[in-house]
């Protein structure tokens, strides 16, 4: 997803990984409050677009940089997992990653297969604002689709037992209806017709005002191993770079 390092980026960017707060799944865990910046503004936005009881709050999937830079209050996190979309580098960065002259790529939710993620619970009395931040994170140029999807917690039956008896938002005793930022296929900055050899090239030659694509990709496999996340895909490219453990 999009950059985790200030509101009002327009491209993915995973944030630092040094936030508080980010537990053991199924924990209880409460993040600090947004700032007041963010907060303003977010009911009428959500309100307007979305149907979430408020007494259920909202479920969030993160597949990128929401994985360890939510940056948003939660109280609840668990392991889950979305069929019918996998994570890809689908998206072109002109800024964080690359430049208008030079595009680099940066992850987005696609179609087809399964993406392994974080399921994060926002509590009723935050979910406005939290939506508002979203946006102001993920969609200052539209490269996102928000939709709501089924998505199944891959939790035990003592942590599932407790998000149940914490949390609304369940469709299944399994599942839950959560918010994600699915790539917009309409979008100019969308492309799937690259090979892995092509987007290992592009990954490995461009840069941006956030640093160096290969960067990137490192840090996103980096946080993805140390959520106990395989991604093989990702892995493939990094290999094609011929740069794994060049710095």
């Amino acid at each position: 997803m999009q950059d985790g390092r200030k509101a009002g980026n327009s491209e993915s960017e995973p944030g630092d990984g040094n936030s508080a707060g980010a537990g053991r799944d199924g924990q209880v865990e409460v993040r600090r409050e947004l700032p007041d910046e963010i907060r303003q503004g977010g009911p009428e936005i959500y309100g307007a677009q979305h149907e979430v009881e408020p007494a259920h709050g909202l479920w969030v999937f993160g597949y990128g940089s929401l994985m360890w830079n939510p940056d948003f209050p939660y109280t609840r996190r668990a392991r889950g997992i979305c069929n019918g979309v996998h994570r890809a580098f689908c998206v072109r960065s002109i800024h964080h990653r690359g430049t208008v002259q030079k595009p680099g790529l940066v992850l987005g939710l696609d179609g087809g297969g399964s993406c392994e993620g974080v399921l994060f619970h926002v509590p009723a009395e935050a979910a406005a604002a939290t939506v508002h931040y979203l946006r102001r994170r993920e969609q200052i140029n539209r490269v996102y689709r928000e939709m709501f999807r089924r998505v199944e917690i891959m939790e035990g039956a003592e942590n599932l037992a407790a998000l149940a008896a914490t949390c609304g938002g369940f469709i299944t005793p399994r599942s839950v209806r959560a918010l994600c930022f699915v790539a917009e296929r309409s979008h100019p900055q969308y492309v799937n017709s690259l090979s892995v050899a092509d987007k290992a090239q592009i990954i490995r030659q461009s840069r941006g005002n956030s640093g160096s694509n290969l960067d990137y990709l490192r840090s996103t496999l980096a946080h993805l191993e140390a959520l106990d996340i395989k991604d093989d895909a990702l892995r493939r490219i990094m290999v094609m770079t011929n740069c794994w453990h060049r710095r």
